[in-house]
C-alpha cells in the first residue's frame, strides 16, 4: 500500500529560524534606508509648497483716481490681480454729524490685441474695505484700467 509521506513547508523544516532571519534582513534594510529619507524641517516643507510669482507691475493711489497702466506682458496662462484699498474716511460737519462717502472700486482687465483692446474680466470689491486676488488665464499683452475713490494697491502677478 501506498503511504503518503508527512508534507514539508516550501520553507524547510526550519520554518521559524527562517521566518527569524528574513525579518530581521528587512529591518536592517530598513534601518539602512530611512536615515536617508529623514523629514523636512518646516522651513523646507515651506519652500517645497512655495508657489513662485514674478511681479509684472505694481499701481497705488492715495485718493480718487482713474488710471489706465502701462502694458505688460504674461508669457503664461495663469495670473493673477491682487488688490487692497482703504475707503474715504467719513466727514465729520460742526454740528458732530458725519457723512460716509460712497466709495467705488473696480478693475478691468484688458488684453492688448492686433486688432483692439478686449475686455477678458473685471475685478471688482465694493465694501466699508477690502482685499482680494483675482485669478486670470490670459497670455499676451494685457493693461488695467482702474477706477476708484479712494487709497488702493493693485499688484499683477505671473505663475512662473
Amino acid at each position: 500500500m501506498y503511504q503518503e509521506k508527512p508534507r514539508q513547508s516550501l520553507i524547510g523544516r526550519n520554518d521559524g529560524l527562517y521566518l527569524f532571519v528574513m525579518l530581521a534582513a528587512l529591518l536592517i534594510l530598513a534601518a539602512m534606508v530611512l536615515p536617508l529619507s529623514k523629514p523636512l524641517t518646516e522651513k523646507q516643507e515651506n519652500a517645497a509648497h512655495r508657489e513662485e510669482w514674478r511681479q509684472l507691475g505694481e499701481w497705488q493711489s492715495a485718493g480718487q483716481a482713474s488710471k489706465e497702466t502701462e502694458t505688460f506682458f504674461v508669457g503664461g496662462t495663469e495670473w493673477r490681480i491682487r488688490w487692497k484699498y482703504t475707503p474715504t474716511p467719513p466727514v465729520e460737519f460742526p454740528d458732530k454729524t458725519t457723512f460716509q462717502p460712497q466709495d467705488a472700486f473696480m478693475i478691468w482687465i484688458i488684453r492688448d490685441t492686433p486688432s483692439g483692446k478686449e475686455p477678458v474680466s473685471i475685478a471688482a470689491d465694493f465694501g466699508k474695505s477690502g482685499e482680494g486676488e483675482t485669478m486670470v488665464h490670459s497670455e499676451g499683452n494685457h493693461h488695467l484700467m482702474i477706477t476708484s475713490t479712494c487709497a488702493y494697491t493693485v499688484i499683477a502677478d505671473e505663475y512662473r
